[in-house]
């Protein structure tokens, strides 16, 4: 997965201090990329459709256009790349409409020292 052997992130997350944590979570691998990040739905499918990231890291409550509803555009459109759900909220419903909309996994945002972990888990079973 991944060109030039490293797995290609898009974080996408209204909060900056959210994406800027997973940012340096990430960062620390030296496996994974961050190509880009976007602060809503819209912007990601955007970003998805020109830089074609391995994985997404998608929050799920944003203005515009919520991260099912972008998550969904984007399994549909580039099957390929992996879509994993962070959110405050780790209740069922949630975790059940992102699966339905095609997210390989899912993460609470108390737990996001798993990111690489997780990333790396989905990387070797695409």
């Amino acid at each position: 997965m991944g060109h030039h052997g490293f797995i290609r992130v898009l974080l996408v997350d209204d909060n900056t201090v959210l994406r800027g944590m997973m940012r340096e979570t990430l960062q620390m691998d030296t496996a994974m990329q961050i190509v880009d990040e976007a602060e809503d739905g819209l912007i990601a499918i955007e970003k998805v459709e020109v830089l074609r990231p391995d994985i997404v890291i998608m929050d799920i409550h944003m203005p515009h256009v919520n991260g099912i509803a972008a998550t969904k555009h984007i399994t549909t459109y580039y099957p390929s790349c992996v879509v994993i759900g962070v959110s405050t909220d780790n209740d069922r419903y949630t975790r059940i409409e992102m699966e339905k909309a095609g997210s390989s996994a899912f993460i609470s945002k108390e737990h996001l020292e798993s990111l690489p972990e997780v990333i790396k888990a989905i990387s070797r079973t695409t």
